[in-house]
């Protein structure tokens, strides 16, 4: 199964057209039309820069050596 992904614009008389698709005349082609969410702008394209981070005990291990199987 071939995939063919495109963007269009509905017409004003509702009516939309698809152009210069990568299938052969006869194809049995499925149509699924969903409606495309404007992609949100964001001021600050960066919104954790500057964020200060605290590592308490940064070289302590997560997991508790006795937990390690290697160690068994």
């Amino acid at each position: 199964m071939q995939a063919h992904r495109t963007e269009a614009v509905i017409k004003a008389n509702g009516t939309l057209t698809l152009e210069e698709l990568p299938f052969k005349e006869g194809d049995l082609v499925e149509v699924i039309v969903l409606e495309r969410q404007p992609e949100a702008k964001t001021d600050n394209p960066y919104p954790l820069r500057g964020t200060l981070y605290r590592y308490d005990d940064p070289f302590e291990p997560v997991v508790p050596l006795e937990d390690w199987e290697v160690l068994r």
